[in-house]
C-alpha cells in the first residue's frame, strides 16, 4: 500500500506503517518507574504544602509553556516564531516533562502523525487497544516498523547545539533542580517537585492521547485516514488546550487548538502575551493554514468519553483519599487517645482503603466484561452509571476515614462521643451528595443525549 509522506517522515517505496513488532524499551520503562515508585512512595510521606504549590506551579510551567506551547507548537509544529533565546527556554521546559528530550519527542510525534496519516496503522499508533496495555505500550514500549520512512530533521533544529546537549542529557536535567529543591525545601520538595509532577505529566499526557484517539466529541473528520481525532472539553484548561485534539488533527499547524468559541486554550493566551510582548510573530491559525485534504465539518458531539473518565476519576479520588490515610496515621498515634481505640482505627484504615482500591481496581474490567456482549446502548449505561455510583462510594467512604483520623489526631473535636459522631456523619454524607452532584454537573450533557438516543430506539 503507497504511504504518503509528511514534513519530516519521508515515505518510501516500501513503507509500511501497519507491519512491525512492539518491543520493551528498558531506558524508558525504568524511567517511568523509577518516577512513580518515588512518588507513590514519597508523596504521602512527605506531603506539605509548599510542597504541594512547588508541585502545581511546576507543573504548570513545564507542561503549559514547556510541552505544549515550546514543545508541540513550536518546535514540533512551527505554528509561530519567536526569538531563539526565548524558543530554546521553552523548549528546555518542555525537556523538564520528563518525556524525551527536543529530537526524541519530534521523532515520537511525528511518527505517530506520519503512521495516523495512513490508510491503516498499527494498533499502537491508533490506541486500539485495551486501557491497560495501551498504558503499557505507550510508556514502556515503542513499534519497530519492518519498512519505516526516512527521518529528517530540519538542519536549523538538528545542528542546534543546545538541543543537542539537551537531547544528549534530558534524563539529567532533573538533577540541578533536584538539588535546588533539596537546598530549599528538602527531600519533600524533591518528591513533590521531580517525582511526582513527571509522573503525573507522563500519565495525565498517556491519557489525553488514548481518550482522544478512540471516541469523543468532534468538530472535523479527515477522510482516507487510519485515526481521527477527538476533543476532550472536560480537561482543555487542565491540559493547557492540549485536550482539543480533534481540533488539532483538523489544522496540525495552528498555533490556537481552541478554535471554537468557548473553548478554553491555556496555551495559545500564552502565546497572544508573547505576541503582546514582541516576541512571538508569524503566529498561523486555520485561515492562514487551510484546509487539509479530506477535512470535512461534522457534529458529533459523542460524550462517551465521560463514562470512563468518571470511573478513572473515582480510581484516582480512591487512591489520593487510600493514601492520605497513611499520611494520617502518625498524627493519630501522637494523640491522645487510647492505644485500643488508635489500633482499631489503624485497622480500618488499611482495611478500608486497600479494600476500596482494590474493588475499585476489580471492578472496571469486571463491568466491561459483563458488558462487553451486550448491546452498545446498555453498556453505555452501564459504564456511566457505575462511573456515577463508583465515585460517589469511593468520595464518600474514603472522606469517612479522614475524618475518622481527625477526630482523633485533633483533640479539640472528641468534646464529646455523640458530637464525634454526628460530625464523622456529615462528613460521610455531604461529599457522597457534592460527589454526586459535581459528577452529574460535568456529565449532564452526556446524561441528555442518553436519554435521546434510548427514546429514539
Amino acid at each position: 500500500m503507497k504511504t504518503i509522506s509528511t514534513d519530516r517522515m519521508i515515505s518510501l517505496p516500501e513503507s509500511d506503517a501497519v507491519a512491525g513488532r512492539v518491543r520493551w524499551v528498558p531506558a524508558k520503562s525504568l524511567w517511568t518507574l523509577a518516577m512513580l515508585t518515588a512518588a507513590v512512595i514519597g508523596a504521602p510521606l512527605t506531603f506539605s504544602w509548599d510542597a504541594f504549590v512547588l508541585f502545581l506551579v511546576t507543573t504548570a510551567i513545564t507542561i503549559c509553556a514547556g510541552h505544549s506551547v515550546g514543545m508541540h507548537r513550536l518546535l514540533i509544529h512551527r505554528s509561530f516564531e519567536a526569538p531563539k533565546r526565548l524558543e530554546r527556554l521553552l523548549v528546555y521546559l518542555g525537556t523538564l516533562v520528563g518525556m524525551a528530550g527536543p529530537f526524541g519527542m519530534i521523532a515520537a510525534h511525528d511518527i505517530r502523525d506520519w503512521a495516523q496519516r495512513q490508510r491503516e496503522c498499527h494498533d499502537l499508533y491508533a490506541h486500539r487497544k485495551g486501557f491497560f496495555r495501551d498504558a503499557w505500550w505507550q510508556m514502556h514500549c515503542a513499534v519497530d516498523l519492518k519498512h519505516p520512512p526516512h527521518f529528517a530533521i530540519e538542519h536549523e533544529s538538528a545542528n542546534d547545539r543546545f538541543y543537542q546537549f539537551v537531547e544528549r542529557t534530558w534524563m539529567l536535567q532533573q538533577a540541578p533542580w533536584a538539588i535546588l529543591f533539596f537546598a530549599l525545601g528538602g527531600f519533600g520538595w524533591v518528591i513533590w517537585g521531580i517525582a511526582l509532577r513527571v509522573t503525573m505529566s507522563l500519565h495525565g499526557h498517556w491519557l489525553v492521547g488514548h481518550f482522544a484517539h478512540r471516541r469523543g466529541q468532534q468538530n472535523w473528520a479527515v477522510d482516507g485516514v487510519a485515526v481521527q481525532g477527538y476533543n476532550i472539553p472536560n480537561v482543555s484548561l487542565l491540559t493547557f488546550g492540549e485536550g482539543w485534539h480533534g481540533n488539532h488533527h483538523a489544522y496540525p499547524g495552528s498555533a490556537r487548538l481552541g478554535l471554537e468559541d468557548g473553548e478554553l486554550d491555556p496555551g495559545w493566551w500564552l502565546i497572544k502575551t508573547f505576541e503582546f510582548l514582541g516576541l512571538a510573530r508569524n503566529i498561523k491559525q486555520p485561515k492562514q493554514i487551510g484546509n487539509r485534504k479530506g477535512l470535512h465539518r461534522v457534529n458529533n458531539r459523542n460524550r462517551r468519553y465521560p463514562k470512563k473518565l468518571s470511573l478513572f476519576a473515582a480510581w484516582v479520588a480512591a487512591t489520593v483519599m487510600g493514601l492520605a490515610q497513611l499520611w494520617l496515621i502518625p498524627f493519630v498515634f501522637d494523640s491522645g487517645s487510647g492505644p485500643a481505640f488508635n489500633d482499631l482505627l489503624l485497622q480500618l484504615q488499611l482495611i478500608g482503603s486497600i479494600a476500596l482500591l482494590y474493588m475499585l481496581i476489580l471492578v472496571v474490567p469486571a463491568i466491561r466484561l459483563l458488558s462487553k456482549g451486550a448491546e452498545k446502548d446498555l453498556e453505555h449505561s452501564l459504564w456511566y452509571y457505575m462511573g456515577q455510583a463508583m465515585a460517589v462510594v469511593a468520595v464518600s467512604a474514603l472522606f469517612g476515614l479522614a475524618a475518622l483520623s481527625l477526630l482523633v489526631a485533633v483533640p479539640a473535636l472528641t468534646v464529646s462521643v455523640l458530637f464525634g459522631f454526628a460530625f464523622l456523619l456529615l462528613i460521610v454524607v455531604v461529599p457522597a451528595l457534592a460527589a454526586g452532584l459535581v459528577f452529574g454537573i460535568l456529565n449532564k450533557r452526556a446524561i441528555r443525549q442518553h436519554l435521546a438516543q434510548t427514546e429514539m430506539a
